[in-house]
């Protein structure tokens, strides 16, 4: 019995040690618990009000110094749409590249108060700049197409043909406040990727369905025999065709049109239509008048394709964009 009452004796003493042992144990874990559900509790109400925020600046149009302390301090994009968003420092890069140029160019100082609604409208105009040129770029990528540094280099090169190094810097800097490089890639870069997309949609077919449809309608005809002078005069888009000319392009050679227009050319007998034609001009029937050894007489029929701007236009309209309230971002 007495053995018994020790061991009773012992298991309490050991539960008691094992309680007061745990208690602090115990107490870390509630106090880990409360600092998580503490974290978690700021994070969803900074989530929230940078939420309701977000929806202020962007679809409610706010503003007001609040609203714009917020965004500067969160860094809220200026416009966020597909393919990358447009941040606030870089659109202001762009306006004051702008402002650069017109008080250089035009005596105009756009940070006088009085020019208020002129800066506004350039800030406009800047944005639907940056946002065509963010979606051109998101295309061209959807295509896994880009603009290599060497074509950037080849095109400031023939652009400043004729001029030193020091001249061309001199320029830039006194047009734009940019260096060589930022003219590059703000500029340059800019042109030769809408190039890119331009040739893109100019040989889809789908984009320029009707145009095909109606160069296809007059190939049709020339072949039931109507003649090609008569057809050119008629429907050619071509404002070399004015005053009336027929088509008529006259003797040329080797290197004098684009590429696809010469291969169809070069591929036809004297008398011969060719099939519709696509190059970056449009659309077009050629006729071979006349051949004497490498020189071509020839005339043609031009269907311009589908407006790329009116394209570009249309295709931003379909997606979802989010711009900020303009008078929120100042340098």
């Amino acid at each position: 019995m007495a053995i018994k009452k020790q061991n009773i004796l012992e298991e309490t003493n050991n539960s008691e040690k094992s309680k007061k042992a745990s208690s602090p144990q115990k107490f870390k874990k509630q106090k880990h618990f409360f600092l998580i559900v503490g974290i978690v509790s700021v994070l969803i109400i900074l989530i929230l009000f940078l939420s309701i925020m977000g929806v202020g600046a962007y679809k409610k149009q706010w503003s007001g110094s609040f609203t714009q302390k917020i965004t500067k301090i969160f860094s809220f994009p200026v416009v966020v749409m597909k393919g990358e968003n447009i941040s606030q420092d870089y659109f202001i890069m762009r306006v004051n590249s702008q402002k650069h140029y017109y008080k250089s160019q035009k005596q105009l100082d756009l940070d006088q108060i009085e020019k208020t609604e002129e800066l506004q409208g350039l800030k406009e105009k800047t944005i639907n700049t940056l946002i065509k040129e963010t979606f051109i770029r998101y295309v061209l990528n959807q295509h896994k197409i880009s603009v290599a540094q060497k074509e950037i280099d080849q095109e400031f090169a023939n652009s400043s043909a004729g001029k030193s190094q020091e001249q061309v810097e001199a320029k830039v800097q006194m047009l734009y406040g940019w260096t060589i490089e930022e003219f590059k890639q703000e500029l340059i870069k800019p042109y030769l990727e809408k190039q890119k997309l331009q040739k893109i949609i100019i040989f889809d077919k789908e984009v320029n369905k009707e145009q095909i449809k109606k160069a296809e309608s007059i190939l049709e005809e020339l072949k039931q025999g109507v003649d090609f002078a008569e057809l050119a005069n008629t429907y050619s888009e071509d404002p070399g065709n004015y005053p009336e000319k027929g088509g008529d392009l006259g003797w040329i050679t080797k290197g004098q049109m684009v590429e696809e227009f010469e291969q169809a050319v070069f591929a036809l007998k004297p008398r011969q239509l060719s099939d519709v034609v696509a190059t970056k001009f449009g659309f077009h029937i050629i006729k071979l008048e006349e051949k004497q050894l490498n020189k071509f007489y020839v005339r043609h029929i031009l269907i311009k394709p589908y407006n790329f701007n009116k394209w570009l236009e249309q295709e931003i309209g379909k997606i979802s964009i989010w711009k900020m309230n303009l008078g929120l971002v100042n340098k």
